[in-house]
């Protein structure tokens, strides 16, 4: 019992550390964006790529030593109480999903020093994998996590299908129609903020360059972006993170706080507070319809609707 117990709080100390490692990837992130001022006079936010080597560094260390630890700390615990897993989300899956994220995402700065860059190229398979790794990361570790608890995640048929549509389709429309007008334009005007989001812009290249190596490309494209990504990140963030955080504190902070970081997680301050209501959106209808696929088929109508756009623009 001792031994079980010393190997439960390893998992617990080691998640713990990882957990600074993603804090400082998301500070890293933002550190690397900068102002500039545009002719009309706005202020501009740009991604330049560089950061400071102490925050580098810090990462890399908060993201790589501690899952020698954490893994067979994790793989202990889990099979110990892999027939008494919990039924109801707790503060500790939390942080071990969260760390386990990180876990990979450190493998993969690992793997980046022994896989020839080539590999990673745009217009190959590689590159198709490396601009969607966080998301890939994100679904294997909810599956590996909650094998057998999905349901808890919120992977249930909703009770009311038509009215959950109905749902879904009106606050797309409200957002696509006020949502800019109301938010984040008000916002950027009184901030003297340009508009420009490196963020966007990077999304249109991604459909823009697959549309180049042909149609089918292009329409895996829509397609990754449109059901993919927003399955992976509904299951962080509505799943995981709202569950855990509405079971401890209640329903409105789950979804204010999956909201918070739904926002900071895309790095792009420009649109945060349409991000962040768009997080508020999200989570109401997870909550609502006790169905986290309400929120996946808003997320899903959203990115299709937008990345078809790009799509028949350029």
């Amino acid at each position: 019992m001792a031994k079980n117990r010393r190997w439960e709080q390893v998992a617990v100390v080691s998640s713990i550390l990882l957990l600074l490692g993603y804090i400082s990837a998301q500070v890293f992130h933002f550190s690397t964006l900068r102002l500039v001022v545009t002719e009309q006079g706005l202020w501009r936010i740009v991604a330049t790529g560089e950061a400071s080597r102490w925050l580098a560094f810090s990462v890399l260390g908060l993201s790589v030593l501690p899952i020698f630890v954490f893994v067979p700390a994790l793989i202990k615990v889990r099979r110990r109480r892999l027939l008494l897993w919990e039924r109801e989300l707790t503060g500790t899956d939390l942080l071990y999903y969260f760390a386990l994220y990180q876990a990979f995402t450190g493998a993969t700065y690992i793997l980046y020093e022994f896989v020839d860059g080539s590999f990673f190229q745009a217009d190959t398979p590689g590159g198709l994998i490396e601009s969607l790794l966080m998301q890939i990361i994100m679904l294997v570790c909810g599956l590996i996590l909650f094998a057998g608890r999905m349901d808890e995640l919120g992977f249930v048929r909703p009770t009311r299908m038509f009215s959950m549509i109905g749902a879904v389709v009106g606050f797309y429309l409200a957002s696509l129609f006020l949502l800019d007008r109301l938010v984040t334009i008000p916002i950027a005007q009184g901030l003297h903020v340009d508009l420009y989001s490196w963020r966007e812009e990077q999304i249109s290249g991604g459909v823009t360059e697959a549309k180049s190596l042909g149609m089918m490309m292009g329409l895996l494209e829509i397609t990754l972006i449109g059901m993919f990504v927003p399955i992976a990140e509904e299951m962080m963030f509505r799943g995981v993170l709202q569950t855990a955080i509405t079971n401890r504190l209640g329903a409105a902070a789950g979804i204010i706080g999956s909201s918070l970081l739904f926002g900071i997680f895309h790095v792009d301050p420009v649109f945060f507070p349409s991000l962040f209501i768009m997080g508020i959106i999200l989570g109401w209808l997870r909550h609502h319809y006790q169905s986290i696929w309400a929120s996946i088929l808003f997320h899903s109508l959203n990115n299709s609707v937008t990345v078809l756009i790009y799509f028949l623009k350029k």
